[in-house]
């Protein structure tokens, strides 16, 4: 099978991308981008777009990936610890102008087809020796984004050995629904790449085109977070006859936030299939991963990347019991970027990812969520646990704790309902799997979480609602029971 680029337009061959890549490479190095220039590279999942980052490895510079959400001023910001030569640009926005080193790649791609045909191939060699091959944001979803400074070898190495662990073919047809500027989207482009198999890159934010790709196009491995997949279910339950028609798709993978055991039920009870889940960080790389012979979980640990369960004490805890995740991993950063642009390397070799986690006797790794302890009425609770808890009842629910002086913090709990329904309803549903010093202070009512630009959780978002609640909300209140149902509009998540 010839491997392919497929877009909702149309195809390219592999031979046709490799001229296209090498011949923006030279188009660039005639506007003077050269080897070590740090490089910005902003814009929406597309072949452009992909051809401008295989563009610069091939020039092996520095590129800062920023999402294409990510508003000028706020890009501006983080860049100003970048040291940033050079901004190659979706298309403009009004708010970042055209200068002597301002560019938009699409716009500049088309020229570049003016070109002679290039007489070299395309290379990765220089950009894997290079130690800022890549740098990327950490999410926010719980704070300030940090610069995570990654080498081109432990990118390549890391994808490597994920691609050996899945069980890739090469007559795979890849559809990774999911932002390139992220490492989860990356890692997948990177993965087709070594595997030299097909590639369809959609509108993902567009389901009806996804599945008119998937059904016409042969795909036979999704990669997508756990928001996309709840909204695919909604559309296969208006549109049930075409669950069936997508049986050619042997993996279902996802990543990016905790998959919730709702999900995973309503999925296979939707498809017949297990959801392949996956772990890594940005700073660490892909960590395990569930696969077709093993769907468990996350499932093992990748080839070469230890993994630790550690309690409070960092001490290694026993197999089944909840602790700390740490990792020690060839994919490690470099380090983070200071206010000043310096990277600060991290102190040691193992990696505290503020997750928490257990293994299960077949080595699998669970993962619960973040870590962040609090402490209420003279007990410990992690938020995390408590919203693991809560899903046996078949609902989302997101845990936002605020620090309170006498009880130590007062909890709010965001549940996720399409319908609403009442604080009574969901009291009944909960309760009986919380002690009480577990229960909820406030809950809110909420149709949809707010999402951040990878399509995580807002946590962000939700902190703030809760502190600013009578501001953001309306509210009916249990006087007696000194409990509080928020339902919330959704324009107010906008």
């Amino acid at each position: 099978m010839t491997a392919k680029v497929i877009t909702p337009r149309k195809f390219y061959t592999k031979e046709q991308f490799e001229r296209d890549l090498v011949r923006f490479a030279e188009y660039l190095r005639n506007i003077g981008v050269k080897s070590g220039d740090r490089v910005l590279l902003k814009g929406k999942t597309s072949y452009s777009f992909s051809v401008a980052l295989f563009s610069l490895i091939h020039l092996d510079t520095s590129i800062i990936l920023v999402d294409h959400q990510q508003t000028s001023k706020k890009t501006d910001e983080m860049l100003s610890r970048t040291n940033v030569r050079w901004k190659l640009l979706g298309n403009s926005d009004g708010k970042d102008p055209k200068n002597n080193h301002t560019f938009f790649y699409e716009e500049c791609i088309q020229q570049a087809e003016d070109l002679p045909n290039p007489t070299q191939s395309f290379t990765f060699a220089n950009w894997k020796e290079r130690r800022d091959a890549v740098i990327l944001w950490s999410s926010g979803s719980t704070g300030e984004p940090k610069g995570i400074v990654k080498s081109g070898r432990s990118i390549w190495d890391n994808i490597e050995k994920t691609r050996m662990a899945m069980g890739y073919r090469h007559d795979d047809v890849l559809m990774p629904l999911l932002p390139f500027s992220h490492y989860y989207g990356l890692s997948i482009l990177l993965i087709w790449w070594q595997q030299q198999c097909s590639l369809v890159i959609p509108q993902y934010h567009m389901l009806n085109q996804v599945v008119n790709l998937i059904l016409k196009k042969g795909v036979t491995v999704i990669d997508a977070a756990p928001s996309t997949y709840y909204s695919l279910l909604d559309l296969m339950q208006k549109k049930p006859e075409m669950v069936e028609q997508m049986h050619r798709v042997r993996m279902w993978c996802v990543g990016g936030a905790p998959l919730s055991k709702h999900l995973i039920d309503q999925f296979y009870q939707t498809f017949g299939r297990f959801l392949l889940d996956g772990y890594g960080l940005t700073e660490v790389g892909n960590v395990a991963v569930a696969n077709l012979k093993n769907p468990r979980a996350c499932g093992n640990p990748l080839k070469g990347v230890d993994v630790q369960i550690m309690d409070d004490n960092e001490e290694e805890v026993s197999t089944f019991q909840t602790g700390g995740i740490w990792v020690r991993s060839h994919g490690l950063m470099e380090g983070y970027l200071d206010s000043n642009g310096i990277i600060v390397p991290p102190k040691s070799k193992w990696y505290d990812t503020g997750d928490l986690g257990f293994f299960d006797s077949d080595g699998n790794l669970h993962v619960i969520g973040r870590k962040h302890a609090v402490h209420r009425m003279g007990y410990t609770l992690y938020p995390a646990s408590l919203e693991r808890k809560i899903e046996e009842c078949g609902c989302s629910v997101k845990v936002i704790a605020l620090d309170e002086e006498r009880k130590g913090c007062f909890l709010h709990f965001f549940i996720e309902d399409q319908e609403t329904r009442s604080t009574r309803f969901w009291k009944k549903q909960i309760y009986p799997l919380l002690f009480s010093y577990e229960r909820p202070n406030e809950i809110w009512i909420i149709k949809n979480f707010p999402l951040n630009h990878n399509g995580k959780v807002d946590l962000v978002k939700l902190r703030e609602m809760a502190v600013n609640k009578r501001k953001s909300s309306y509210f009916t209140a249990n006087d007696d029971r000194r409990e509080v149902q928020y339902v919330i509009p959704h324009s107010k998540l906008d």
